[in-house]
């Protein structure tokens, strides 16, 4: 139970800028997408393990196009920004998906199917898949040139979320001191 109250804490950090007695969420539209992201995110997870290996890349086309059907309501309420991309932003945003979300999800899929086959604990298979919205958020930072990364708030949210994955990987063996 530590390890999700400290990703509890973490993502309340993150919402409120770090302004733990405040109700107000600074970016409520941010707060539904990631919501919305964690939700699919988490049901292709669930599903994920239990596919075959002929069913891969059509299990990898249904859940994307669900996710998208999932998302498109929230997502109608920003189309009016795609036109305001240029050309670069759209093909980093592009790449971005193609090499970080395609690859990933074909990978992580891959991993999950081969960690069932060999009768692996898919927990230590999917605990490196963790760090993935956090390399994510790093490189589009970089990227866009973002400052949040330093901010203090955000480093005391990540390690949190590190440190509330770790304890949720290690659950079992923490318990079996007790």
């Amino acid at each position: 139970w530590s390890g999700i109250v400290l990703g509890t804490v973490a993502v309340w950090i993150l919402v409120t800028h770090g302004d733990l007695a405040s109700l107000m969420l600074h970016d409520p539209a941010a707060v539904s997408w990631g919501l919305g992201a964690g939700i699919s995110y988490g049901l292709f997870g669930a599903l994920s393990s239990s596919i075959s290996k002929e069913e891969q890349l059509t299990f990898l086309f249904y859940a994307s196009a669900g996710s998208a059907m999932f998302l498109a309501p929230l997502a109608m309420s920003e189309f009016h920004s795609v036109f305001e991309l240029s050309v670069t932003t759209f093909l980093v945003i592009l790449a971005s998906g193609v090499l970080l979300d395609c690859f990933g999800y074909y990978c992580w899929t891959m991993a999950n199917r081969l960690a069932r086959e060999q009768s692996l604990d898919i927990a230590k298979v999917s605990s490196i898949t963790l760090a993935l919205p956090f390399l994510s958020t790093l490189l589009i930072s970089i990227i866009f040139g973002e400052k949040d990364l330093i901010r203090p708030y955000f480093i005391i949210a990540v390690a949190l979320l590190t440190l509330s994955s770790g304890l949720c990987q290690l659950g079992e063996k923490i318990a079996s001191y007790f």
